[in-house]
């Protein structure tokens, strides 16, 4: 068992990670609304497979709010895995998948998405960075008036002071 709020692996070059775990209760004065109950957690695990690779792995979940009627919200849950690669010492190159799924409380409608990126960073100097990254969401509800395919392509220039 791992204490909240933990760190794992706090001594290692290969590993690194956090957890912190909780239970999340929600009540609303408006007693028409239901109550969120739920664990809620926020971790990640960073596994460094090689001097140029390393992989990490996230997972979340917390309450969500909500403006629909007969809900208050409800609890969200997120698990993703990002690889990133140095081809060389100032490009690192990134991809990666996210799912993450909503069910609401008080209301038959749940969410799921699927978020697929790739991306590529070209390290200047110290201060600028040129970056490219495409992403991709396939979004599906149980209201299938809700559902969406996304494509999102950034290029951009970073700055840091």
């Amino acid at each position: 068992l791992v204490a909240p709020g933990s760190s794992l692996f706090p001594q290692s070059q290969i590993l690194r990670g956090e957890i912190a775990v909780g239970r999340a209760h929600q009540r609303f004065e408006d007693g028409s609304l239901p109550g969120i109950d739920g664990i809620i957690l926020d971790a990640n695990l960073a596994w460094r497979m090689s001097g140029l690779t390393s992989l990490l792995f996230t997972a979340k979940s917390d309450i969500g709010e909500s403006t629909l009627a007969g809900s208050g919200g409800g609890l969200s849950q997120t698990v993703g895995a990002e690889l990133r690669h140095a081809f060389r010492r100032d490009v690192i190159g990134t991809a990666g998948v996210t799912l993450s799924k909503q069910d609401y409380e008080g209301i038959a409608l749940n969410e799921r998405s699927i978020t697929g990126l790739a991306g590529l960073e070209y390290f200047v100097n110290r201060e600028v960075t040129l970056f490219g990254r495409y992403q991709h969401i396939d979004f599906e509800s149980t209201d299938m008036a809700r559902n969406y395919n996304a494509d999102e392509v950034r290029v951009g220039v970073r700055v840091r002071r």
